[in-house]
């Protein structure tokens, strides 16, 4: 019984297996393993739990399951056929289950093997315990944070919605310099001077200063000395993590908002946001006031000075710059005793770091960990105080007792679950990885009519935040006018202007608001219509390619169908495992309680209250 179970299991849903496994794992973060959640006490949260099966010692609980089906990605659900199951169909449960159950035996067979005793995984235990301690301190310090939000708060910023103030900006490095930009910006000077005297971030493309600035989305801090400026007015020097902001409110416009019914449960949301990161910045700063940390500017700026100048990809090779290849930290040997920042230890006792200690871990970072100088001081100063911060956080998390909490300990078991999961599948899966030209001929035989490419497409786009500024942009691109000037101009989505407006190579099954645009132009460099695109916006579309469906020859795709033809392998030789630890730690399936098992459409769907709003 237990054998046809296991085999069953295992190549339902053939190479996808590992994949979902690992997720299940990640996901389980949240909760603790196998059965329902546990109090501070660790006893059940719940009276009464059902259970769905029993992994040896281990028990799957129907609160432990719509727990970790409720995180699921509709993209990581189970599939047969390529297609997803229906979670609220028995077949959709029990191949969830089945997901589970596999889950639980790789864990037990992991620890019997003894991969959870390894110094490595050790090491790993205490770093994760640091993580999640922190992250439980956080959450224990916005418990209950902007759950009362007043009427009188949602009205207030329903009638701000849609208020969009238009600022040309300049960002300083230094607090004294964004004083002398906003003086010359005061004289009356163009702002393009103002830029060229005293910008110091990265020129702006087209040499165009200039930002919307919505109500509502950026922080409280920003947003509100921005909306205490008249129009034509310049702001004071705004602190944030990158630099010193000045900015001049160009314009002021009302766009359009959605009714009031609609928007209600998102400004909720919002306001509730809002006030949980105020206040953890307050508390943030608290604590490094606590444990007295400070930043030497000066040495900052001789830190900032002697960044070498790279990027991260290699223009010989476009690919990431390796460690040989980065060059040192270029300051002075006389400057290496300079303190660049200080703190108290737990004990009270002053770690004082240098400009030597920094150099020594810069020289060491890989290109992607190091700062840059092409960003700004403010992005220097972000990542050494984040680092420091780290350390901050793990002694106040240690002194509040999180390190402790058995939520916490339930975590990081979840969590080296996870990667007791992958190393077990990596150690012991064994196949054979040699394939023959008669097998891919075979697998190919068998398989051809898989390999046919359909027609694909191409484009452009510049999306708009409405119709009205669509139908400039049609005009102008109609006018010739270039996609980079368009894009600059125009578009209101900032991935889709670091992609160039490119759609991406498009079938006509891909989930895209492109993909039925561009089928419906019929020649190439033909610009759509104005056309209703997603999240209310509008967009204007131009065919770039067309190419037309053909049939694979085997020599082009002989390295996915060996690829395919040993996860087959790789598939099988798990599916024998499994059938093999079913029978050593024995598993029980309880089907009959599968039935009241939500979906995870319904576990996936926000029901909003009547009364959105709590009075004060």
């Amino acid at each position: 019984m237990f054998s046809s179970l296991a085999n069953d299991r295992s190549r339902r849903f053939g190479s996808s297996w590992i994949l979902l496994l690992a997720t299940v794992a990640l996901l389980a973060l949240l909760a603790g393993c196998g059965g329902g959640e546990k109090d501070a006490d660790g006893e059940d949260a719940q009276d009464e739990v059902t259970v769905l099966a029993t992994v040896g010692d281990t028990e799957i609980t129907s609160d432990y399951y719509e727990e970790r089906l409720a995180k699921m990605e509709a993209k990581e659900l189970p599939q047969e056929n390529g297609e997803p199951l229906d979670m609220s169909t028995e077949e959709g449960k029990r191949a969830f289950l089945d997901i589970l159950i596999n889950k639980e035996l790789m864990v037990l067979k992991a620890k019997q093997v003894g991969y959870d005793q390894e110094a490595p995984m050790q090491a790993a235990r205490k770093a994760m315990t640091d993580y999640e301690a922190g992250l439980a301190m956080w959450r224990d310090f916005s418990d209950g944070l902007g759950e009362k939000v007043s009427t009188e708060e949602v009205q207030e910023f329903y009638e701000n919605m849609g208020t969009e103030y238009l600022c040309e900006f300049v960002i300083c490095n230094f607090e004294d310099r964004a004083l002398e930009a906003r003086e010359l910006a005061l004289s009356g000077a163009d702002w393009s001077e103002v830029t060229d005297r005293y910008h110091d971030g990265k020129p702006a493309p087209n040499g165009v200063y200039k930002v919307p600035v919505p109500y509502g989305q950026y922080s409280p801090s920003f947003e509100n000395k921005v909306f205490a400026t008249e129009k034509g007015g310049v702001t004071m020097p705004i602190k944030t993590n990158y630099g010193y902001w000045v900015l001049r409110v160009e314009d002021i416009i009302q766009k359009e908002k959605p009714p009031f019914q609609n928007a209600e449960a998102q400004i909720l949301d919002t306001i509730r946001n809002r006030a949980i990161g105020t206040a953890r910045e307050e508390e943030r700063e608290h604590i490094y006031a606590k444990y007295e940390l400070e930043v030497n500017e000066d040495a900052l700026w001789k830190v900032y000075e002697g960044l070498p100048p790279e990027g991260l990809m290699d223009p010989d090779t476009n690919q990431p710059y390796q460690r040989d290849q980065l060059k040192p930290l270029d300051v002075s040997t006389g400057d290496y005793g300079d303190v660049l920042f200080s703190y108290r230890d737990e004990q009270g006792g002053l770690v004082e770091v240098t400009i030597g200690d920094f150099k020594e871990t810069f020289d060491s970072m890989n290109v992607f960990e190091r700062p840059k100088k092409e960003e700004m001081l403010g992005t220097l100063r972000l990542k050494v105080i984040d680092e420091v911060g780290k350390a901050l956080m793990n002694i106040e998390a240690r002194k509040r007792g999180f390190h402790e909490d058995p939520g916490v300990q339930k975590r990081v078991d979840m969590k080296l679950e996870e990667t007791l999961i992958g190393r077990l599948y990596q150690d012991v899966v064994e196949y054979d990885e040699t394939v023959t030209p008669e097998q891919l001929e075979a697998f190919w035989a068998e398989h051809e009519q898989d390999y046919k490419a359909p027609e694909s497409r191409s484009g452009r786009v510049v999306i708009c935040q409405d119709r009205e500024t669509a139908d400039e942009a049609h005009s102008a691109l109609l006018a010739g006018t270039s996609w980079r000037d368009l894009l600059a101009r125009f578009d209101c989505d900032v991935q889709n202007k670091k992609q160039g407006g490119r759609t991406g190579t498009l079938r006509r099954s891909t989930a895209s608001p492109a993909t039925q645009v561009l089928y419906s132009l019929d020649t190439i460099g033909q610009i759509s219509e104005p056309v209703p695109y997603d999240d209310g916006r509008w967009a204007v579309l131009q065919l770039s390619v067309i190419t037309p469906p053909r049939d694979y020859e085997m020599a082009e795709v002989a390295e996915a169908l060996g690829g395919r033809i040993k996860k087959a392998r790789q598939d099988d030789a798990f599916a024998q495992l499994l059938e093999e630890w079913t029978q050593e730690f024995g598993v029980e399936i309880h089907s009959e309680n599968l039935a009241d098992l939500k979906s995870w459409q319904e576990l996936n769907t926000r029901e909003v209250p009547e009364n959105l709003v709590p009075r004060m």
